[in-house]
């Protein structure tokens, strides 16, 4: 991350999430902090952290031996769906591979489909041609 820039983004995020000392955050809350100055911002860390057990992310299996934090998880995806295509400006935030970024967005969203794909329904008025 740019250097002058890092000081500007800390305290938007610090003012944005009532946090003072990011520093005592470890290494999720930087990249929460990293994520949420810069690219998805639709979410406080507090409603992060809120909606991962409902999405029950804690349970997600990774591949190639990815392991990041359930935060960790719901943030990059966050992102992803926010900025889709922007892999490499993504990789530089998080100083993370475009791989390391894309195994987590497939697992997740993945998971997300079998765990709740009940719940979603296309509604027939969307499209009246289709029948499903």
């Amino acid at each position: 991350m740019n250097e002058e820039l890092e000081p500007i983004l800390r305290e938007e995020w610090e003012l944005a999430n009532g946090i003072k000392d990011v520093g005592s955050l470890g290494q999720t809350g930087l990249i929460a902090q990293q994520l949420l100055s810069t690219h998805s911002g639709r979410f406080t860390i507090a409603e992060a952290e809120r909606l991962v057990p409902l999405l029950c992310l804690e349970t997600v299996s990774f591949r190639r031996r990815v392991r990041p934090s359930p935060l960790t998880a719901f943030l990059v995806v966050a992102a992803c769906l926010a900025f889709p295509g922007r892999w490499e400006t993504l990789s530089s935030v998080l100083g993370r591979s475009k791989t390391w970024l894309s195994t987590i967005f497939v697992d997740v969203t993945t998971f997300l489909a079998a765990e709740f794909g009940d719940l979603l329904r296309w509604h027939s008025q969307l499209t009246p041609e289709l029948s499903y």
